[in-house]
């Protein structure tokens, strides 16, 4: 089913749909204002039957509040009131609960016959954060992960009703222990104090604890990967530190995106790339600078601008959390196994192609620091 390219913009026609592929373009139409994010109710259009849509009108209703899937002064509104939440300075303040999550995952994984960074890390740090954002009572990190994933397999495009009938139940149970914790009144001062009431309060908290794990764990994964593949990048984190830490973090934000691509809807006739996008036409926007269909898994190029958190008015609240967890577990990881090393084949890329992380990373942690 190879697609129709010309001037960075690939056109599939069995598939109803354009991918972005040229990083320039792609910035261009993350900014665009006749691009509307609120693409799930095209897909729908577009890959599931109608007696199955009605089966999942539920799902639909969460999925669209979204703030992902809002646009206008709706969308400024709710981002208006949960900015302050996850601005720079509330991360900066955040830090040393980040800094004790990732101590207790590093000990975990020391303890570990096998350790595997995947398991005992990457997908344990976000979800304690976001339990202690959220205020959950207990954090059981497979649950979490097993919501979330329901919810990255559906939409990865996996349209069909079993796809469908999963995420729908995963979003069903996150919405009852959220719901339990906003019942409550959740902590004060915390982030429950700037969601919005009323329909939108669970389906922004649901989005949060999406986000904050399927995005955030893969990050987490691809910086250890990194620094295990460089040698001599783990020693310049050890010497230096943060900054070092950082600029690996960005490094691959830039080359390894979580999140391939995002989807948007053409408002009116259009002109992208040189290629007419009529109204209605469904646009996936690549953020590795690649075809996202058919090879969602390629590194970006050397030149390939950083959209990872995406640009302009949808640019991601959770960018400066997510960051903070990447610079800590570098710097913390380093300074802790200066003789790790990954073991076993290279580490296999999960099925999902939209959402992108490694299976596992089975790791030899060597001798631990002295001191």
């Amino acid at each position: 089913m190879p697609g129709l390219a010309e001037g960075g913009v690939v056109e599939y026609r069995e598939l109803g749909c354009w991918v972005v592929t040229d990083p320039a373009t792609t910035r261009a139409a993350l900014g665009e204002r006749r691009l509307s994010s609120a693409s799930l109710a095209r897909c729908l259009d577009l890959y599931m039957s109608g007696p199955a849509r009605d089966r999942y009108g539920r799902l639909e209703e969460i999925l669209t509040q979204w703030l992902v899937q809002i646009d206008g002064p709706d969308h400024a509104e709710l981002r208006k009131r949960l900015s302050p939440a996850l601005s720079p300075a509330r991360v900066r303040a955040f830090e040393p609960e980040i800094e004790r999550i990732v101590d207790e995952a590093l000990d975990r994984l020391a303890a570990a016959a096998h350790p595997d960074a995947v398991a005992a890390v990457s997908d344990v740090i976000p979800a304690k954060v976001m339990g202690r954002l959220l205020t959950l009572p207990d954090v059981d990190v497979a649950l979490l992960y097993q919501w979330t994933r329901a919810v990255s397999t559906f939409l990865d495009g996996v349209y069909r009703e079993g796809a469908a009938d999963r995420a729908q139940r995963a979003l069903g149970e996150m919405f009852e222990q959220l719901a339990a914790v906003s019942a409550e009144g959740g902590q004060a001062g915390g982030i429950w104090d700037h969601l919005a009431e009323g329909t939108h309060r669970l389906a922004t908290a649901s989005m949060m604890l999406f986000g904050g794990l399927e995005t955030t764990a893969s990050l987490l994964g691809s910086v250890l990967h990194h620094v295990l593949a460089e040698p001599a990048t783990a020693a310049r984190i050890r010497a230096e530190g943060a900054p070092a830490a950082q600029a690996v973090t960005e490094e691959v934000l830039r080359t390894r995106p979580p999140l391939s691509h995002v989807a948007r809807v053409a408002r009116s006739d259009l002109d992208i790339g040189g290629r007419r996008i009529a109204a209605g036409d469904l646009v996936l926007l690549s953020l590795n600078g690649h075809d996202v269909i058919g090879a969602p898994h390629a590194s970006a190029a050397a030149d390939q601008q950083a959209h990872a958190f995406g640009y302009g008015i949808h640019y991601c609240l959770g960018a400066a959390l997510a960051r903070a967890e990447a610079t800590v577990l570098l710097t913390r990881f380093c300074t802790r196994y200066p003789h790790a090393r990954a073991v076993g084949p290279e580490p296999a890329w999960g099925g999902n192609s939209t959402y992108l992380r490694f299976e596992e990373l089975r790791l030899d942690l060597g001798a631990p620091a002295v001191g």
